[in-house]
């Protein structure tokens, strides 16, 4: 008895320094990961006091500049007084009776293209009804043909899905070749099933 429990307290020292162990490597894991993050804050803090120094110096430009422009527009007259000679008078007076030609020219230019729009407009208004008669036309003739194709007594399918049911018949005859007690079973169910 006392060699089982000198043997169960071997196994209980052996679990509880394998334990001590364990935690002793989370902690050196830990230590380093708090070290990491202190380096990371210390970079972060000293990218965000340059960054507070560029701005502060960014402000301190965007300041000044203003103020010189301020004083450059300030600088600035703000009317100028013109003394005209009478060649530039007469040069004027050419230039307006100039520009009632220009007028002219200028609302018959506004005129023609006001009137292009419309055409414009009016081309696609018919161009449309052209079209939606043509459509008509074209799917009343499909009907016809298709109702001409149900007269007949054939239909039409797709190519996939008439290929997939050429398919399983085929497979459904092979497997009643291999196995005809099954076949006899099926055979009797489907009949019973088509006679509902």
């Amino acid at each position: 008895m006392d060699n089982n429990n000198l043997t169960d307290g071997f196994a209980l020292l052996q679990k509880v320094i394998e334990t001590n162990e364990a935690t002793i490597e989370h902690y050196i894991m830990l230590m380093n990961a708090r070290e990491d993050m202190v380096r990371m804050d210390q970079k972060i803090e000293a990218s965000l006091f340059n960054l507070n120094e560029t701005l502060k110096n960014s402000s301190r430009l965007l300041e000044l500049e203003e103020q010189k422009r301020q004083g450059f527009l300030s600088t600035i007259p703000k009317s100028i007084e013109a003394n005209l000679s009478d060649k530039s008078t007469q040069q004027l007076d050419q230039i307006e009776k100039k520009s009632k030609l220009v007028k002219t020219v200028f609302y018959g230019m506004i005129t023609s293209l006001f009137l292009s729009f419309i055409i414009t407009f009016g081309n696609i208004v018919f161009a449309k009804q052209w079209y939606t008669e043509s459509l008509r036309s074209k799917s009343e003739l499909r009907q016809e043909i298709m109702d001409e194709i149900k007269n007949t007594g054939q239909s039409i399918y797709r190519v996939g899905d008439y290929d997939k049911l050429h398919y399983n018949t085929e497979l459904m005859n092979k497997w009643m070749k291999k196995n005809p007690e099954d076949a006899e079973k099926f055979l009797r169910f489907k009949d019973g099933y088509e006679s509902r």
